[in-house]
């Protein structure tokens, strides 16, 4: 039985998730229509936040206030539950869409593109790793999130072209941030967080 402290911490947790994925999702769209002549297929996501592009401002700041968000949730569940690796690996997430959102990709590329591949590698992970804290069926389907990002994310790997390098990436990225939102969603609805396990 959780205490009255752990369910508030737990469902703010659900609410910063839910929230930054939400935003990620809807606002990185509003940026595409935005952004006249951008192409979904082509461009990759984080040039709706280059320098000198129309959007940059805008979007850059939305993925910023959604990475703050997935570490606020990330903390807020680590003071319910407390487990290291689990609260490892989701805060690496949102340290990656940090840097992606304050080192834009033709400024600093480095920073850039290190921040793209924790955002997208630790998210897999995290969506794997939640299947050992949530119950049916939500379980399953952060299996399916992960599992289709990663899949993405072999395709890429070997140049598969059908959806254009920017629709690939969509499909690495889109399944974490949709697994946010549904973890929030797990989350505030008060439903079961196993106990920790180790730290």
């Amino acid at each position: 039985m959780q205490s009255s402290g752990s369910e508030k911490r737990i469902r703010i947790s659900g609410l910063s998730f839910a929230l930054g994925g939400i935003i990620a999702i809807l606002l990185t769209t509003a940026s595409e229509a935005a952004f006249v002549g951008y192409s979904v297929r082509t461009d990759a996501i984080s040039g709706l936040g280059g320098a000198g592009s129309p959007t940059e401002i805008f979007w850059n700041f939305q993925l910023l206030i959604s990475g703050l968000l997935w570490c606020v949730g990330t903390l807020m569940l680590f003071r319910a539950q407390g487990h290291w690796v689990r609260t490892l690996f989701l805060l690496l997430t949102g340290i990656g869409l940090l840097l992606v959102s304050i080192s834009p990709w033709n400024v600093d590329p480095a920073v850039h593109g290190i921040g793209a591949q924790m955002a997208a590698y630790f998210g897999i992970i995290s969506c794997f790793l939640s299947y050992g804290i949530t119950t049916s069926p939500f379980r399953l389907f952060s299996l399916f999130a992960g599992t289709f990002a990663l899949a993405a994310l072999l395709l890429s790997f070997f140049g598969f072209s059908a959806l254009g390098p920017g629709g690939i990436e969509r499909m690495i990225y889109y399944p974490v941030f949709l697994w946010e939102i549904g973890f929030g969603g797990y989350l505030m609805g008060g439903n079961q967080v196993l106990p920790r396990q180790g730290h």
